[in-house]
Parts: structure tokens; C-alpha cells; sequence
């Protein structure tokens, strides 16, 4: 129930999300490495009644939780303990932007909050990036840039 409870949780800022990251695939991977260990040294048995649905929970919870982003109040980020960072609990921010041989953008944003560091990255450019965080953080929040 509890697992449920997160799903909905995390669909909900999903649907609240104004510029989406990239997708985060490792926590897809982690989650099949997870399952395929406890498989492989016995830990569960398939044939447990509940298993085979707790564990398609499970992997859509980990399929959802690859989302991040921007909502108007919120970062999105990746992970199981923390989901959401408030833009307004934001100490600091640091943009690291280049281009791709491809010709696209790479952004990678760090955002400090209360001693903790959180990653997003994005296939934008990098002024589309540094303009929507302009709109979000307050005006106290340095924005440091790094362009290379």
C-alpha cells in the first residue's frame, strides 16, 4: 500500500512538470540488478503469493521516478527518499552547459539545498535552461555558469 501511495505521490509532480530532464535509465537498471540478485541467491521465490505483483510495482515505480524536471514550485528530481526540492529551500545553483558533436545542447544543473546536492540534466540549450531557472529561484540564489 505504502508503494502505491509513492506511486501516486510521483505521478503527481510528474504531471507538474513544466521542463523535463532527461530521462534518468538508472533507475530501471538498478532496479532489474536489484530483483535479478535476490533471484539469483535465492532470496524470493517467484511462487510467493503477492510477489509477481509487488514486484511490477516496483519496477513502475522505478520506470516513473526516472522523471525529472521543473514544476512552478518544485525541482523534480530522481530518487527514492527525496523527490521534490523547493525551489524557495535552494542555496545555490550551478549550470554546466556544452554541445553535443550532434549539435545539441547538454545541461547539467547542481542545485545545493541545506548541505545536499541533487543533478538534473537537460538536452536544452543552455540560456533556455538558465532563463526558466531565472523564473523559478529567488533572486538571493547565485547562479554560478560554466561553459565549455
Amino acid at each position: 500500500m505504502l508503494l502505491l501511495a509513492y506511486i501516486g505521490y510521483s505521478w503527481y509532480w510528474q504531471a507538474t512538470i513544466e521542463i523535463h530532464g532527461r530521462y534518468r535509465l538508472a533507475s530501471i537498471i538498478w532496479a532489474i540488478i536489484f530483483i535479478w540478485v535476490c533471484f539469483a541467491w535465492n532470496y524470493i521465490n517467484f511462487s510467493t503469493t503477492g510477489l509477481p505483483i509487488l514486484l511490477a510495482i516496483f519496477l513502475l515505480m522505478s520506470i516513473m521516478d526516472g522523471n525529472t524536471g521543473f514544476s512552478k514550485t518544485r525541482i523534480v528530481v530522481s530518487g527514492y527518499l527525496k523527490r521534490t526540492v523547493k525551489f524557495s529551500d535552494i542555496d545555490h545553483i550551478k549550470v554546466m552547459g556544452t554541445t553535443k558533436p550532434n549539435g545539441k545542447g547538454l545541461v547539467i544543473v547542481a542545485f545545493q539545498s541545506k548541505g545536499r546536492t541533487y543533478y538534473i540534466r537537460f538536452s536544452k540549450a543552455i540560456d533556455d535552461v538558465i532563463q526558466a531557472l531565472q523564473k523559478c529561484v529567488r533572486k538571493d540564489v547565485g547562479i554560478e555558469v560554466d561553459a565549455f
